[in-house]
């Protein structure tokens, strides 16, 4: 039913509270599917970030990597989630690391004064991360965000 309502995309927006029901279901799969179905459902109520927020300590990594991809696709709606974003660079798993760091790219920091933070935290990811998809996630990242014009380009080392 979830990959059903994913399909309809933002056909389907008054899904979007029985999917958030779902995402405490005690099946680790029900959760992921639901997860993964908000990132399809097109543009997400703000409200619904707080939701995905919850699952960013999930048992499950899967879960908390189909949260985090959600709260990703959210982009500006979820800015103020990306305390817990920066703080899932630090997960013990790689695909958690790099999932944060797309979803970061995606999101921006939470004020004109977070960015250069933000851009310093990226950069010691890519600089200190063994995992390639990880450190490609962060310099995608770096990429985007400089890209909205809201940094000055990296002075030459």
């Amino acid at each position: 039913m979830l990959g059903i309502l994913a399909r309809f995309g933002t056909a389907a927006p008054d899904a979007i509270p029985e999917v958030l029901s779902v995402l405490h279901d005690p099946e680790a799969s029900v959760r992921r599917r639901a997860a993964r179905a908000l990132s399809q459902l097109g543009p997400l109520p703000a409200e619904t970030a707080l939701r995905l927020r919850e699952r960013l300590r999930d048992s499950d990594v899967d879960v908390r990597i189909e949260s985090i991809n959600a709260l990703g696709t959210m982009g500006s709606e979820a800015k103020w989630t990306v305390p817990d974003l920066i703080g899932a660079l630090s997960s013990s798993d790689s695909r958690v690391r790099a999932a944060a760091a797309r979803a970061l790219g995606r999101t921006g920091p939470q004020s004109d004064a977070q960015l250069s933070e933000l851009l310093e935290i990226l950069q010691a990811v890519l600089d200190r991360d063994g995992s390639r998809s990880v450190m490609r996630a962060a310099a995608r990242a770096i990429v985007a965000l400089r890209a909205r014009g809201k940094a000055p380009p990296e002075e030459s080392r």
